[in-house]
């Protein structure tokens, strides 16, 4: 298998590919939900708790243990992930995402407590992207509604091992553990 068949470039504009990033998106948060990562970092410096996985026809009901047919937010599945024993770094601007982090600790307090959650705020936060154990996604992407459905966009998705132990090390170096 080469690099090329490794990795997915997406370019989101006002006018073409408005699901592309949201349908990648569900598919990687379904991945995670039935084979979690050990460690998922969130990279944004702007988070809203978008629906990321959509579940308004019930056709992720085996993935929840809620019986509502809705959107999964970003900090629902996060909280999910937690509870199947995945550690969460989230890494964003202070006061730029307080409803989603507010949102994210009431959900997975004992993992603030024990440290499996981690919520890291930096001001000069500029750099975007997810990285689970077999992928990395990067790019230009706030996770936000608008950066999901409205704005021009360039993602790279990748499950190139190398290139996600070298961005796992950098990411850990620059933002720690």
């Amino acid at each position: 298998v080469t690099t090329e068949q490794l990795s997915r470039d997406l370019f989101q504009t006002q006018g073409r590919a408005r699901n592309e990033i949201r349908e990648v998106l569900q598919a990687v948060f379904t991945a995670e939900l039935l084979l979690p990562s050990k460690s998922l970092w969130l990279v944004s410096p702007w988070i809203t708790n978008e629906g990321v996985i959509n579940n308004e026809a019930g056709s992720f009901q085996a993935l929840t243990s809620d019986s509502t047919r809705t959107q999964l937010g970003l900090a629902q599945i996060l909280s999910m992930l937690f509870e199947k024993g995945t550690t969460i770094h989230v890494v964003t601007k202070p006061l730029a995402s307080t409803n989603f982090v507010q949102h994210l600790r009431r959900l997975c307090r004992s993992g603030i407590e024990s440290g499996r959650v981690q919520i890291i705020e930096k001001e000069e936060l500029h750099a975007k992207g997810l990285i689970g154990d077999p992928y990395c996604i990067s790019g230009s992407m706030n996770f936000t509604f608008s950066g999901m459905t409205r704005n021009s966009e360039i993602l790279s998705l990748t499950a190139d091992k190398e290139r996600i132990s070298k961005l796992r090390t950098e990411v850990i170096a620059e933002y720690g553990i």
